[in-house]
């Protein structure tokens, strides 16, 4: 099994759920890029540096798509940190790309309006994926056709299934629309947890408890 010398690789049980190990003996990915929806992306990270492509905020209306509260780069480093590079984490695609679109604000908090701006936009970009860790519970026009235009373009659209199960387990969007993959939470034991939304509407599950990943710079 190919095993990266990143220092935390040993704490990062999720890879070895998903058989990552196994994954990176055939490939490390190749340089596809990934839109990640959310409070931007660190550029500045060791883990990241050198593949955050100039992205844009629409939170704030200006091409800074740089984080401030810490969530975009941690879903980023899930996605592509640098895998056996000495430092830190191991991301699942080695060579993948990341173009940052900051929707959410520095207290994790936007609107329909500018998420849906940014999926088409990301659309628009070429992306090949798209992935959103954020939701909410009202289904509204602009963001299901923002999520079909994406598809339509080719784009793979992935969101959260949402955290609501304690809360009646109500239909979280993006996730929820039929052009996007919706994924709950697992735990280390390959077990959904207790707060990760479930229902028809959810594709997949994957680790999403105590992940290590790529902190805010």
């Amino acid at each position: 099994l190919r095993t990266p010398n990143d220092p935390i690789i040993r704490q990062q049980w999720a890879l070895r759920n998903i058989q990552a190990f196994e994954a990176w003996d055939m490939t490390i990915g190749a340089e596809i890029t990934i839109a990640i929806l959310d409070t931007g992306v660190s550029s500045a990270h060791p883990d990241l540096g050198g593949r955050v492509l100039p992205g844009y905020d629409f939170h704030n209306r200006d091409f800074d798509a740089s984080d401030d509260e810490g969530h975009g780069t941690y879903t980023a480093g899930v996605a592509a940190a640098q895998g056996d590079n000495g430092e830190g984490v191991a991301g699942l695609c080695w060579n993948c790309r990341i173009l940052p679109v900051k929707v959410l604000g520095s207290r994790g908090q936007g609107n329909d309006a500018n998420i849906a701006a940014g999926i088409r936009w990301a659309a628009d970009q070429g992306v090949r994926i798209i992935s959103m860790s954020l939701g909410g519970d009202e289904d509204t026009q602009i963001m299901r056709e923002a999520a079909a235009y994406a598809r339509q373009h080719g784009a793979l659209v992935i969101a959260a299934s949402g955290n609501g199960q304690a809360q009646g387990n109500l239909p979280a969007y993006p996730a929820a629309y039929p052009d996007v993959m919706a994924v709950s939470a697992t735990d280390g034991s390959d077990t959904v947890t207790g707060f990760s939304t479930t229902g028809d509407f959810v594709d997949i599950s994957a680790p999403g408890v105590g992940v290590w990943s790529t902190i805010w710079l």
